[in-house]
């Protein structure tokens, strides 16, 4: 059977909530439980819930004037959609090893200690409420090249851009914010001096 455009839209979003359902799994510890999971053994759940983070922004100026990885205009007006930085910040905790990580994968963590941390997330929506489709995709941006980078949202831009979704990339390791050469506080001093990333034990609780 011949695929329609409404046959990959549908197979786009369920890959796309099949994406948020995974985040929601390994960086929400708490819900292990909740979601039916079998607990491992020496598993150890964290906290309930994940204190508010402080929001500040939209975020201007710098020495680039722009933000790190920001669409052009002219990309964002062809596809109806506006483009934010955000700060946010707050104190995280930091989760450790418990006994030995094998190749199974199941892998048993506690909380350990805590720091303050101020990262940013880049928010791409719609510029009208009424094309915003109600779903908005999360993505960890990818430190692999020690700087952030939105490698989820390269290889769904036009489905996403298409049919409405938010996407909000969040920085939530160590790498994007402190390599000296290629993160963002080296990039834009000006800009991105005043973030804090403790490292990233923390992440997983920073990106909750």
């Amino acid at each position: 059977m011949p695929r329609t455009n409404s046959t990959l839209r549908t197979r786009a979003t369920a890959i796309v909530n099949g994406l948020m359902l995974v985040a929601s799994i390994n960086f929400v510890g708490a819900d292990h439980l909740a979601l039916g999971s079998p607990q491992p053994s020496g598993w150890v759940p964290g906290p309930s819930l994940t204190a508010n983070a402080t929001v500040t922004g939209p975020i201007t100026g710098g020495d680039h004037g722009q933000a790190w990885g920001a669409m052009t205009s002219a990309d964002l007006s062809t596809s109806g959609y506006v483009e934010a930085e955000y700060f946010y910040s707050g104190t995280a905790t930091a989760y450790g090893q418990v006994g030995a990580w094998t190749a199974d994968g199941v892998w048993p963590a506690k909380p350990t200690t805590t720091a303050d941390y101020k990262v940013r997330m880049l928010v791409r929506r719609p510029v009208e409420a009424r094309h915003f489709n109600g779903v908005a995709v999360v993505e960890w941006l990818n430190v692999t090249a020690l700087s952030e980078g939105a490698a989820d949202f390269i290889h769904m831009r036009e489905e996403l851009l298409h049919e409405g979704y938010c996407w909000i990339g969040i920085g939530a390791q160590s790498a994007g914010v402190n390599s000296p050469k290629t993160g963002l506080k080296a990039w834009d001093p000006a800009r991105y001096g005043s973030l804090v990333q403790p490292g990233d034990p923390y992440s997983y609780d920073i990106f909750s």
